[in-house]
């Protein structure tokens, strides 16, 4: 913009130097859009015949600011918009920029452009602050260590991300990420060392000869860095790769519910009540104390908040705005469908052109991706992973309209049906097992869930919700156990705590959990 504009009365103007820029405004034009001025001239400050105010913000957002005071067209952009925003904010300002900066941040970051995102954000900021993109980072970590953007970043990025409690379910997926980073440009093996340290060694439970095969991994001393609980000469705060747990959610009420955290040996951790609100944000990006879990197939989710004890529930009626797709686009904008059948017989096509009519679908997280499993006609199922991020049929159903339950443990999906049958298919080797395992037993199928940790684990959990029985499949073994009953009330305070809605597994962070006794909660071990 030309600086130097003319006022309109001389003796109203006033000349703002901020840095290295100087603007000439109309005073009282200048203090009404912007009352941080005017609160400097009315509270003594400023004396009321100064014409000239030495300010020292940021040149490019206070631009933008004098840009939108004066009427002129003003472009937000990503690599300004937490700026703009706080700046705003710090001077009072009022008015549509505010709203402007919001809905475009919340509807256009993405992986692509988290780069420009991080230097802008801090422990204050009002958009969106350090805090929130950590959680952000530490929850996706797998799909954003997948995804084509990593590729791209720097050094300093991969280092910074590497070094948060990533959510994870064990330091090899960080080092994997490390590996295939530098893998894509031989110019970056002289940061391996570097990035080596990221790994909390002390929690690294593979034998170092691994990679005794890797080329890359061999050219590093590996013996400088490793180190052990007793001996860490790392900064190894806590066990990051120790998130798997089970939730469990009873209905108490229309607008309540009780909320229980397991241990992966199904010892309580945690238990309160949780009340409905509907004015709850559902966008991919919040608090560090808020969290989602989803069950039943993916076909249910629920957002609740640590701090307030506040829950909203996910919706999923329309698939280009709910929370799987719009978390898909942030990670990969264009993610067209590319579905494969799940084998049954030797006949079966492998690759599908064009789609056909899916009945049913579900949505399940494995480990680096989302991905959609259809039921199709002949009781047949397809699949495509990533998730796209347009679909030309979707369908996902309610509970008393479903005719499969599925759950993924590595590469391996698990599908139960109306009938009972226990499907295995392997999507490394495109084999499948079929079995009746439950043949002689009564059960209601739309009282069952199947869910499985993501990876890492031996067991397939089966769960009557009406009795509250659990059943594990040992995926080794191929044999079914049943293991026991879960207990309704865990204290007096869960008289009301009788309709089970969910038993479903997930991948917390601890950091903001209260465990019920008061000893600090450090790992979910406990």
């Amino acid at each position: 913009m030309d600086n130097e504009v003319e006022p309109v009365a001389a003796d109203d103007t006033l000349m703002i130097v901020n840095r290295s820029k100087k603007y000439w405004v109309n005073k009282q034009s200048i203090c009404s859009s912007i009352p941080y001025l005017g609160k400097m001239f009315s509270s003594g400050i400023l004396e009321p015949n100064d014409k000239k105010v030495v300010l020292d913000f940021d040149e490019r957002a206070f631009d933008m600011i004098i840009r939108h005071a004066n009427l002129d067209g003003v472009i937000i952009e990503m690599d300004c918009v937490i700026k703009l925003y706080n700046l705003a904010d710090h001077l009072m300002i009022e008015n549509e920029l505010l709203e402007d900066c919001s809905s475009y941040f919340y509807s256009n970051f993405s992986l692509e452009n988290l780069e420009v995102v991080i230097p802008q954000v801090s422990k204050e900021s009002k958009l969106f602050n350090v805090a929130a993109l950590e959680t952000f980072i530490c929850r996706h970590f797998l799909k954003i260590s997948n995804s084509a953007a990593f590729l791209d970043y720097s050094v300093d990025t991969i280092e910074y991300i590497c070094k948060l409690n990533l959510v994870i379910s064990s330091e090899y997926q960080v080092i994997q990420a490390i590996t295939k980073w530098i893998g894509a440009n031989d110019t970056r093996k002289i940061h391996l060392i570097r990035l080596l340290k990221c790994v909390r060694w002390c929690f690294y439970n593979y034998d170092l000869l691994s990679f005794s095969q890797d080329e890359l991994m061999k050219s590093a001393d590996l013996t400088s860095l490793v180190c052990t609980p007793d001996k860490c000469n790392c900064n190894c705060v806590y066990n990051r790769s120790n998130r798997k747990c089970f939730v469990v959610i009873y209905e108490l009420d229309s607008s309540n519910v009780n909320i229980k955290i397991l241990n992966n040996k199904f010892i309580m951790l945690f238990s309160d009540n949780f009340e409905l609100n509907e004015s709850m944000s559902l966008n991919i990006l919040h608090d560090e104390h808020v969290c989602d879990v989803f069950f039943d197939s993916g076909s249910k989710g629920i957002r609740f908040d640590w701090n307030s004890k506040k829950y909203r529930w996910h919706d999923f009626s329309i698939y280009s705005k709910c929370y799987y797709t719009q978390l898909q686009k942030c990670i990969s904008k264009n993610v067209e469908e590319k579905w494969s059948h799940l084998r049954t017989d030797a006949n079966t096509k492998q690759n599908l052109s064009p789609l056909p009519y899916c009945h049913e679908m579900a949505i399940l997280e494995n480990k680096e991706n989302l991905m959609l499993i259809g039921k199709i006609k002949k009781g047949r199922f397809i699949y495509t992973v990533p998730l796209p991020t347009k679909l030309s049929k979707y369908a996902l159903k309610e509970d008393k309209a479903r005719s499969f339950i599925a759950t993924v443990l590595s590469n391996v999906i698990y599908i139960m049906n109306r009938n009972f049958e226990f499907i295995e298919f392997n999507l490394d080797d495109g084999s499948f097992k079929k079995s009746k395992p439950f043949d002689g037993d009564k059960f209601n199928f739309d009282d069952l869930a199947l869910t499985s940790h993501q990876s890492r684990d031996s067991k397939v959990i089966l769960v009557d919700k009406s009795t509250r029985d659990i059943f594990t499949f040992d995926v080794s073994s191929g044999k079914w156990w049943s293991i026991g009953r879960i207990n309704r009330r865990s204290s007096k305070n869960d008289e009301k705590s009788t309709k089970l809605l969910a038993f479903t597994s997930a991948l917390l962070s601890i950091d903001h959990i209260k465990p019920r006794s008061k000893r600090k909660l450090i790992s979910l071990d406990q």
